[in-house]
């Protein structure tokens, strides 16, 4: 055999894959979003634009994307400064650098549901040690996860948690990958303290800084564990995702057209943040080498 069919032979596994549970898939859902099917209605029906119409008036949709959105603006950026704040102190010979790697690395290898369920409990209103913990100070308790107004940042404020310690990896390779020379010709030129991460570590960094918003991005819009978890959604759909809301219309309502749609726009919304990211990162004068 030629060493091309030898290497398309190895590619091949890895075609049928994505062919069986991705492209396929990705077409069926976008036929599925003209028609109106469900389990205990065998038979499909074609009503055209109307499942578009009807989610992108339903005012739940919108409160789902707003809370999808909200918590990608806020996670993200939050997450990638005290990554790299933790990443440049670890790397500046900090002591107790190691304990402090796997300190902030264990929220990331650490279960996400058996965490969220540890944070329910930290947020409880009645035992939860965040409310006994203000209480020293005499801040009255409160109901977190139970108060429509505190729900969202509290999944939030787990996330951020969550991500810091994956993200801090990212920056530690980064910032080995940095050339010691490099820091040894800025000395040269009088770049220390601040100067130096401004004008060496920081540029050197934007292709993970790139890397690490996109990677968060993605995994904030899909975001569905957390508040399934903590909240299931409420209080008042207050903490209710995209990702949710794909659950709740093809498993509860029993409306898979609804639900084909509203993962449409998951994909898109997925999309756009992660090309926009890209773009403003490749015509940023802080770009550094690509």
């Amino acid at each position: 055999m030629s060493r091309e069919r030898i290497g398309q032979l190895f590619v091949l596994p890895t075609v049928l894959f994505l062919l069986a549970f991705a492209i396929i898939p990705a077409v069926a859902n976008f036929t599925l979003s003209f028609f109106d099917w469900s389990p205990l209605r065998p038979a499909f029906e074609f009503v055209g634009i109307d499942n578009y119409i009807k989610v992108l008036q339903s005012k739940s949709f919108l409160s789902a994307l707003g809370n999808t959105v909200i918590y990608a603006i806020v996670t993200v950026p939050v997450s990638i400064g005290l990554a790299l704040l933790v990443a440049v102190g670890i790397m500046g010979r900090l002591r107790g650098a190691g304990a402090l790697k796997a300190i902030y690395f264990m929220p990331t290898a650490a279960m996400l549901v058996g965490m969220a369920v540890v944070w329910q409990f930290i947020l409880d209103p009645r035992v939860g040690l965040l409310n006994e913990f203000l209480s020293w100070f005499g801040i009255p308790p409160s109901g977190w996860l139970l108060n429509s107004s505190t729900a969202l940042p509290s999944i939030i404020a787990f996330g951020i948690w969550r991500q810091t310690g994956y993200m801090m990896i990212l920056f530690l390779a980064g910032l080995a990958a940095i050339p010691r020379t490099v820091y040894e010709a800025g000395a040269l030129d009088g770049l220390h303290g601040f100067r130096r991460f401004r004008h060496i570590t920081w540029p050197m960094l934007a292709p993970t800084t790139t890397f690490a918003g996109i990677i968060g991005t993605i995994a904030a819009v899909e975001l569905f564990d957390a508040p399934k978890v903590m909240t299931n959604g409420g209080p008042a759909g207050s903490t209710t995702t995209l990702a949710m809301m794909i659950q709740q219309e093809g498993f509860f309502y029993s409306s898979f057209g609804t639900g084909a749609v509203v993962s449409l726009v998951l994909f898109i919304l997925t999309l756009a943040i992660t090309a926009a990211q890209w773009m403003i990162s490749r015509r940023s004068p802080m770009s550094g080498p690509q």
